[in-house]
């Protein structure tokens, strides 16, 4: 079998899995909103909805595009130069764990000035304090992760979204049926860390199996400055989509009642998973890409761009049309 066969017999194979992960992550996110939105009072998933934007921002100094920058490098240098595996994967979990550190201190740090003179509601105090040991966990989470497709074993990353999703569903139902009204929220997100951290646990003994070379105890010397250049280029980007996609709730909470930030987040969540889906998943083309010559990578986009015309213009029609209706389901 030629090359460019087997490439292609990778990227639908791939492409099916990230596909297949893709839609058990966002089913499972809408059927979560769902259950919170109803199980909770307006006003306790707007407070909800303003504490997870917020973490979520808190969370995107813990990435910075460490998280691309593991998955371009090892993938480069797994077929390249397989010495340097180790040192490029100790060195950026080295700046991962001061960048989740230093993230979620801050947050517990701003915790109380947050609940007390930006959102005025004490009853977010506590939430944004149990948060700031999620996205701490989450960090690490998304961090390994990337393994899976620097082995492009893709269908392990479906294995971890159906035990996330469906974990995170059971491990809150009780929550939101036995905790009392107001500890409804640290419930919630307790939960969330607990959740976090069973397949935070899942993901590295997996990911280790899948990458053995990181387990290597050599040091090679590598271009840093090169490593910190390419988690530069990206950090503009990770900051920028990250406030694009939760200052809105943020931004709501501060100046509105926090009923209505709940009702405008599940509208929103209703199109972001839409957009999600029709999204073609490219972060399985890193590395791919990373063995291609230009022209290959060339024909690789025209492709990507073609597929994804195909969906998201469907999916923009169902919004229009079907969008009313969903919400009132």
């Amino acid at each position: 079998m030629s090359n460019k066969d087997d490439l292609k017999k990778s990227l639908i194979k791939n492409s099916f899995w990230s596909f297949t992960s893709l839609i058990i992550s966002r089913l499972g996110a809408i059927l979560f909103t769902v259950i919170l939105a109803r199980l909770l009072t307006p006003e306790h998933f707007g407070l909800y909805s303003i504490v997870f934007s917020t973490a979520m921002i808190f969370h995107t100094f813990a990435d910075l595009g460490i998280n691309q920058a593991l998955l371009r490098y090892l993938s480069y240098a797994i077929s390249n130069e397989k010495k340097k595996v180790y040192s490029y994967y100790r060195y950026l979990l080295r700046i991962k764990f001061l960048l989740s550190l230093g993230s979620a201190l801050l947050l517990l740090a701003l915790a109380y000035p947050l609940s007390k003179y930006i959102f005025t509601n004490n009853a977010i105090f506590l939430p944004i304090i149990v948060s700031a040991v999620y996205i701490f966990i989450l960090a690490f989470e998304n961090f390994y992760t990337q393994l899976f497709y620097v082995a492009e074993k893709i269908e392990y990353l479906s294995i971890k979204e159906a035990i996330n999703q469906s974990l995170r569903i059971i491990v809150t139902l009780p929550v939101l049926y036995l905790v009392a009204s107001s500890y409804k929220l640290v419930g919630v997100f307790s939960a969330s860390v607990l959740v976090s951290l069973i397949v935070l646990c899942f993901i590295v003994f997996y990911g280790k199996k899948l990458v053995p070379e990181i387990r290597g105890k050599s040091i090679v010397a590598i271009d840093k400055s090169k490593v910190r250049g390419f988690v530069g280029s990206l950090t503009i980007i990770s900051i920028s989509s990250i406030f694009f996609m939760y200052a809105d709730s943020i931004v709501l909470g501060i100046f509105l009642q926090p009923e209505y930030v709940g009702y405008y987040k599940v509208a929103s969540s209703l199109i972001f998973g839409l957009i999600n889906i029709a999204a073609f998943p490219t972060i399985i083309l890193l590395p791919i890409l990373t063995k291609l010559n230009p022209r290959n990578k060339a024909l690789v986009f025209n492709n990507v761009f073609r597929y994804i015309a195909m969906f998201s213009f469907p999916a923009m029609l169902m919004a229009i049309v079907l969008g009313k209706y969903i919400l009132r389901l």
